[in-house]
């Protein structure tokens, strides 16, 4: 059976604002809605090294977890990242839990990155969903 190209089921649906790595400019993210009659959603497809409902990036919780490996105190922490300490001590908590689980899936076969920044092009769009999936299964599903 021919599927019907000529309507499309997923159509651009406005856009958001996102603070970028910095945290002083933002950046566009683009929304979309899915027509089908099951599903009628919409969604967004995150760039390279934002994280859904995580208001810090991959990038600056792994710097973050670097940093306090080195043992540098969080007041220091907390200045070079110009972000507060109740933020530094959340992020800590939730950059051990992000990756821990990355280091695990490395380990699972098959392997679907080393790490998702080596190429995010290729890699962080799955990486993204199965983050969604394990961390916020009530909505995206388990993984």
């Amino acid at each position: 059976m021919k599927k019907n190209h000529r309507y499309p089921r997923i159509l651009k649906y406005g856009t958001y604002q996102r603070y970028e790595f910095s945290g002083q400019g933002q950046i566009r993210i683009q929304r979309f809605l899915c027509k089908r009659d099951q599903c009628r959603r919409t969604f967004s497809i995150l760039p390279h090294p934002f994280l859904r409902f995580t208001r810090l990036t991959l990038c600056l919780l792994t710097v973050l977890l670097q940093l306090l490996d080195q043992q540098v105190p969080i007041a220091r922490i907390c200045r070079h990242l110009a972000i507060g300490r109740t933020r530094v001590y959340w992020a800590i908590k939730k950059g051990r839990r992000i990756l821990d689980w990355i280091e695990k899936e490395t380990k699972t076969e098959p392997v679907w990155a080393p790490c998702p920044c080596f190429d995010p092009l290729a890699h962080w769009s799955a990486f993204i969903r199965m983050f969604a999936m394990h961390f916020y299964p009530q909505r995206y599903g388990p993984d």
